[in-house]
């Protein structure tokens, strides 16, 4: 069994979400009933193999250390949720995240992720073509809608409640610097 590690900037650590935090999460959520199913050590599995997967994502400002395992903390990454419209506009510099904490979008976002690949039941939450198709299903009297080719979610995008938390956080064109030589 992987023992879970979610040291704040750990070169060993292997997980954004403790298994404290991911039963506290969980406990709150409505249809979990994958992970309330799950026994310990696959539960631990999912949280560490989430993990990995929102640990390699493109996300703004630099990790703080070279020798962290994780994508969090991280350096000059601006937070999101202290950006409002009607204040940011007075304050000269933006509200980064501090540098000793997981963000709870991370932490959120990781335990998602982790239900879906205990309901995906693989390693591979990506894996399922089928599912990517659907746009809408509805259960009784059982009916499935599917999307045209040019609209199928790939990759986290199959995830919406994983994207939802992880966007605000993850580069896009317009904040990467450009440098011209």
């Amino acid at each position: 069994m992987p023992t879970l590690d979610p040291t704040v900037g750990g070169a060993a650590a292997n997980t954004f979400v403790s298994a404290g935090d991911a039963e506290a999460y969980f406990a709150r959520r409505l249809h979990a009933s994958a992970w309330d199913n799950a026994d310990e050590e696959t539960r631990q599995r999912a949280l560490v193999q989430a993990s990995d997967i929102v640990t390699r994502l493109p996300f703004v400002g630099r990790k703080l250390s070279t020798t962290q395992a994780m994508a969090w903390p991280r350096d000059d990454a601006i937070n999101p949720d202290e950006q409002y419209p009607a204040t940011a506009l007075l304050r000269e510099t933006p509200v980064l995240f501090a540098t000793d904490v997981i963000p709870e979008r991370v932490k959120r976002a990781t335990c998602e992720l982790a239900l879906a690949l205990l309901r995906a039941g693989s390693d591979d939450p990506f894996g399922d073509e089928a599912a990517r198709n659907v746009a809408r299903e509805k259960v009784g009297p059982l009916e499935t809608e599917y999307v045209a080719v040019g609209q199928q979610r790939t990759g986290l995008g199959r995830y919406p409640r994983v994207m939802q938390e992880l966007a605000p956080l993850l580069r896009t064109s317009l904040h990467q610097r450009v440098t011209r030589g």
